[in-house]
């Protein structure tokens, strides 16, 4: 048997140009797509092909994180860095985000090589890679597009086990026009931005500041209550993001927008100060610069040193490209936080705020943190994800880790949005004063909107029921397992539940793919059955939009589980895997066990087209009430509790 296997849809083109169709249409030939893009291109060129889910289950998924967790463990447990700020914990919290994510794509990669090794007699293996391996690594700290490692752990994989490999070589990714077009707006907003930080700086006055790392994920919301409460209290949003010609544009507009705003007294963020944009205004520590050029030589000796059986998974070593990665790209990444550090010292030395709300912390992020507590400034953790105790040991590892970059930080205190995540800061030990809150963050339904939006959605006079599905994904670069599905999952739980809904009459099927999701409306039309009450929303409309109008939730795993039960709408909890019981519920087997819920767990396709239309009957009838979701949220009257905070911290009385 020969496999061909592709990651982007670039390599599928390629490949079918440098052996034409023949060859993907051979009875001898099966095709794996790593992506479901792929999948729509190949289908779309008349060419079957099989996804991941043939190749990598939970068993695989597992593996993976046992692995990832014991080979960071014993890569970082020696990096010591302390910079002359007393600042230490956001680089080693880096440093271990990215060392997850790339081990984790290695792995990923070497348990399908070995699925389909396991599945089938392999004579060739036709896969395309990059003609020089040094040149295709990017000085980010995430995995990006142009690093393509699956054509060499294939090339690898192949030797070890006596295989053919038959190798097409990609050519590098290079627009010196894009280059230079990126050159020139990154110079344009760095003259903008560091005009608008010296006018904020010297404009400041003895007004009392609160600082935030966005205005997304609701802050701009709760920002403007503050405002309504304190207008004298002006807000500033330190940010920062990678450099590339959308995000310098986005950031100039931005700055021009709100200097319009401030003109006019209608803004409610002061200014915006983009770390990246200014930093090339202020003087590199080489002492700094150099002691971390130290500590990453150590770190790469470390990575050659492991022993064989840490070096490779299922006998296939990936520490060769592990090095080159964490010596360009994490490295790079690492000085560069280390100077944007050194600005951030500045930039708050001169600020002086006296309240510092975020809701993640990697990076830079978690580096705000930290020196809350070095300058002796409030700060308060708003977290935006969805947080619960786990229920075994692979739960446990990557619901840290995950937490780690959004609520278990250094922020001097936190803010509980629910009472499970009261539950995962006891079960973490997490010992910080905590704000009783409620949800700050989360999306809120309209209800007098409703009927406006349905009609919007749906057309006027459709009376049918609307059940909406949300999910996180992840890409190549952040990948999860376990307590996330991966992109083939997903679209597999989708087709299940499109399935259901066409055997019901009165039931319309909202998809909203989370914001990073890059697959189309019309490749969703590829690759989920045909459905005539399906529509997928992606960026158009708010998800407090979509959640006016849901009738029910579904989902995996997301935010937007703890979103609905907040607004009162039930939800599913589907998982076809058997493997993440967000609430652990107890599992609802027959559409005979449905009784009045908040949420239901179900693992079985085949009872939703009975599950769905009996729980919608259920709240047909009477709403979900708040009394039925007392271990899901607070009272309202919670949130009087933050903006108590928010008084105490600007020094006002309580």
């Amino acid at each position: 048997m020969n496999i061909i296997i592709l990651e982007f849809v670039d390599e599928a083109r390629l490949m079918l140009k440098q052996y034409g169709k023949s060859l993907f249409s051979a009875s001898d030939v099966i095709v794996v797509a790593l992506d479901p893009k792929v999948k729509v291109f190949l289908k779309n060129n008349g060419i079957q092909s099989r996804s991941t889910l043939d190749y990598l289950d939970t068993a695989g998924q597992q593996r993976i994180i046992l692995k990832t967790q014991e080979l960071t463990n014993k890569l970082i447990e020696d990096f010591l860095f302390r910079d002359k700020f007393g600042i230490e914990n956001g680089y080693r919290e880096t440093i271990i985000h990215h060392l997850r994510f790339y081990i984790n794509h290695f792995l990923w990669v070497i348990e399908i090589l070995s699925g389909i090794k396991e599945k089938h007699l392999i004579k060739e293996i036709y896969c395309c890679l990059p003609k020089e391996r040094s040149g295709m690594y990017v000085k980010t700290g995430y995995i990006h597009n142009q690093e393509r490692f699956l054509g060499f752990l294939t090339k690898d994989f192949c030797n070890l086990n006596g295989i053919t490999f038959c190798g097409v070589y990609l050519k590098a990714q290079k627009s010196y026009f894009i280059l230079l077009s990126r050159k020139i707006i990154h110079k344009v907003g760095e003259f903008i931005a560091l005009i608008d930080y010296l006018l904020i700086i010297r404009g400041g006055g003895k007004r009392k500041t609160i600082l935030v790392p966005t205005f997304t994920y609701g802050m701009g919301r709760l920002l403007r209550e503050i405002k309504e409460r304190h207008p004298e209290v002006r807000s500033i949003m330190i940010w920062e993001t990678d450099p590339t010609v959308k995000n310098d544009l986005q950031k100039t507009r931005l700055i021009f927008s709100n200097f319009f705003k401030r003109m006019a007294k209608k803004e409610f963020v002061e200014n915006i100060i983009p770390l990246d944009l200014i930093s090339g205004r202020f003087k590199k520590d080489h002492e700094q610069q150099l002691e971390i050029e130290r500590e990453f030589r150590n770190l790469i000796l470390r990575v050659e040193s492991l022993s064989k059986e840490e070096a490779t998974h299922n006998n296939v070593s990936f520490t060769v490209y592990l090095k080159e990665k964490i010596g360009f790209g994490l490295r790079n990444e690492i000085l560069k936080l280390q100077h944007s550090t050194s600005l951030l010292n500045n930039v708050f030395s001169r600020l002086k705020p006296e309240l510092l709300m975020g809701m993640y912390s990697v990076g830079i992020y978690y580096m705000m943190g930290e020196f809350s507590h070095r300058m002796d400034f409030v700060s308060l953790n708003i977290s935006h994800g969805t947080h619960v105790p786990p229920n075994n040991k692979f739960e446990e590892i990557e619901n840290y880790c995950l937490a780690r970059t959004v609520i278990l930080n250094t922020y001097k205190h936190v803010a509980v949005q629910t009472p499970w995540a009261d539950k995962f800061l006891d079960y973490y030990k997490d010992e910080r004063p905590r704000v009783y809150s409620g949800p700050l963050l989360y999306s809120v339904k309209n209800a007098r909107a409703r009927v406006t939006i349905r009609e919007q959605v749906l057309g006027k006079g459709n009376n049918a029921r609307i059940i909406v599905h949300a999910s996180t994904q992840k890409t190549r670069d952040s990948l999860r397992f376990h307590i996330e599905e991966s992109l083939d999952e997903y679209i597999c739980s989708l087709s299940d539940i499109v399935n259901a809904v066409n055997k019901l009459d009165d039931v319309y099927f909202i998809i909203r793919p989370h914001p990073i999701c890059d697959i189309s409306e019309e490749e969703f039309a590829e690759l989920l059955p045909s459905c005539r009450r399906l529509k997928v929303i992606k960026k158009k409309r708010p998800f407090s939009d979509i959640l006016s109008i849901a009738d029910l939730l579904i989902s995996y795993s997301s935010t937007c589980i703890e979103e609905a039960l907040q607004s009162n709408i039930p939800v599913i909890l589907f998982d076809r895997w058997r493997r993440y019981n967000h609430f652990n519920l107890e599992e609802t087997k027959s559409e005979n066990q449905i009784a009045r819920n908040a949420a239901y767990y179900i693992t079985r396709p085949e009872i939703l087209p009975k599950a769905i239309p009996g729980i919608l009957d259920i709240y047909d009838k009477e709403p979900l009430g708040d009394e039925e979701l007392l271990n899901y949220k607070y009272p309202a009257d919670y949130r009087s509790n933050f903006y108590s905070f928010v008084k105490q911290a600007l020094g006002r009385e309580t």
